[in-house]
């Protein structure tokens, strides 16, 4: 049976710094399992939630989770992340310049990976949340935000 999560990388519950981080900053990343699964869509190979769930509504998982971080044209690491009263919990720094990819591996169940709306959804294949990791100095030209591209 599908598990039920929620992962919303624009949610600062689930990624504390929303966009690119920079060189050394700490990234925080929270992976939530819910206790209903009512709201999973039945007879797919995915479950997922649409927006963020109350703490109560959260449970403490039996399963081991690990964060696979692939950066572009490398080979992908995997960091063990550490089980917590709602789901599942990673705290890193990443001290290399440049584009990444990020899922979660769910022992028995599978990866955690960025589906429509760019929400985490349970699948069989790893689909990345994309993050860029720019040097500790950078700073976006005045003229540039708030811009379209």
């Amino acid at each position: 049976m599908a598990i039920s999560i929620y992962f919303n990388p624009l949610d600062t519950a689930c990624k504390n710094i929303v966009g690119g981080i920079k060189k050394g900053e700490t990234l925080e990343l929270n992976v939530f399992l819910l206790k209903n699964k009512e709201n999973a869509p039945k007879n797919h190979l995915f479950a997922f939630h649409a927006e963020q769930p109350a703490r109560e509504e959260c449970c403490m998982p039996t399963q081991e989770a690990f964060l696979r971080l692939d950066r572009d044209g490398e080979g992908a690491e995997l960091f063990e992340m550490t089980k917590t009263e709602y789901g599942w919990h990673i705290s890193l720094e990443i001290q290399e310049i440049g584009l990444y990819y990020y899922s979660f591996y769910v022992l028995g169940e599978g990866i955690i990976s960025c589906g429509d709306m760019e929400l985490g959804v349970l699948s069989d294949k790893s689909e990345g949340f994309l993050l860029t990791v720019s040097s500790e100095d950078y700073k976006t030209p005045d003229w540039f935000k708030g811009g379209v591209m």
